[in-house]
């Protein structure tokens, strides 16, 4: 009936504007607890009195403060909302266990912290290309084969089923990215076909995914380094000439923070670098861009 057709629009017009409306509430509830909205980094809050930091992804939340400042914080949003709350980082030297945070653990260490993927989040990928109990890969990639003439090449495009399949997988290896940039340049690789995939890529993604099953526990450690410059931002960037007709010229870079490490990236070249000078151009250009951002970031995270 017109009247049912109605109210199901409303139901769903409800649904979408839902986390649209918690958060809005959620940045009314924290600005009157004097937190103060990243303007580039609008999941992020701060309080310029105390220092801790307020993060939140759709309704997850992440803080940052002393024990103190995180037991009256918790106190004054009880008044506001209702909250489950996950476990607490414990210092190092108690005794510790992962702390997960969306498909992330975390572990405190004397410097730092280590971070890691949760070895489920990973070994959940394998079942739906049969490799749960396959060999693990050496590498996240293999070395690129020389490639053949268009007319030449036998290589037939997925089916619907099978396409779906791979930019599931993808989309959820690029979740991983942050924690494990050893896959940066095979996962941006499979990103770069994901719109139209062939049984190639399939046989590149099952050798990515081998690796990561194999590599479930690897782990980064974000730590700080007594003997590094104070408040200094530091980039490491480097290109890679495409080699290959069916290659691209790609970017990597590293920003850290008093050595401790904030950003990676692996990013294909816009435009085609005709000599390996001329791939070096654009990465140094990148550089100093997202080293200064950051800088920036740090200095006034208000108007950043």
């Amino acid at each position: 009936s017109p009247l049912f057709r109605r109210q199901r629009q409303m139901c769903i017009s409800d649904r979408r504007r839902g986390p649209l409306l918690f958060q809005e509430f959620l940045a009314k509830c924290l600005d009157e607890l004097g937190f103060t909205r990243c303007v580039s980094e609008p999941q992020l809050y701060y309080d310029k009195k105390t220092g801790v930091l307020f993060s939140v992804c759709a309704d997850d939340i992440l803080m940052a403060g002393t024990d103190a400042q995180l037991d009256k914080l918790i106190e004054d949003l009880k008044t506001k909302m209702k909250i489950k709350w996950g476990d607490r980082l414990a210092p190092h030297g108690e005794r510790q266990q992962w702390v997960q945070h969306l498909d992330k653990q975390w572990k405190r260490t004397a410097r730092g912290f280590l971070i890691r993927t949760a070895p489920n989040y990973i070994k959940e990928i394998a079942p739906p290309l049969h490799l749960e109990h396959s060999k693990e890969a050496p590498t996240p990639c293999a070395a690129p084969a020389k490639a053949a003439a268009d007319g030449d090449r036998q290589d037939p495009a997925l089916d619907e089923n099978t396409h779906h399949l791979v930019h599931t997988i993808v989309s959820k290896l690029m979740w991983m990215l942050e924690e494990r940039g050893d896959t940066a340049y095979a996962v941006k690789e499979m990103a770069r076909h994901v719109q139209e995939p062939h049984e190639s890529h399939v046989q590149q993604l099952k050798r990515l995914v081998k690796y990561l099953v194999g590599t479930a526990n690897y782990t980064q450690e974000l730590k700080f380094d007594d003997n590094a410059p104070k408040n200094m931002v530091t980039a490491h960037v480097d290109a890679n000439w495409a080699g290959a007709p069916d290659r691209r010229s790609t970017t990597g870079g590293v920003v850290s923070y008093e050595s401790l490490h904030l950003l990676h990236w692996s990013r294909t070249q816009p435009t085609s670098a005709q000599s390996p000078c001329s791939a070096e151009l654009p990465a140094s250009n990148v550089c100093p861009r997202e080293g200064r951002m950051l800088q920036y970031r740090l200095r006034a995270p208000d108007r950043a």
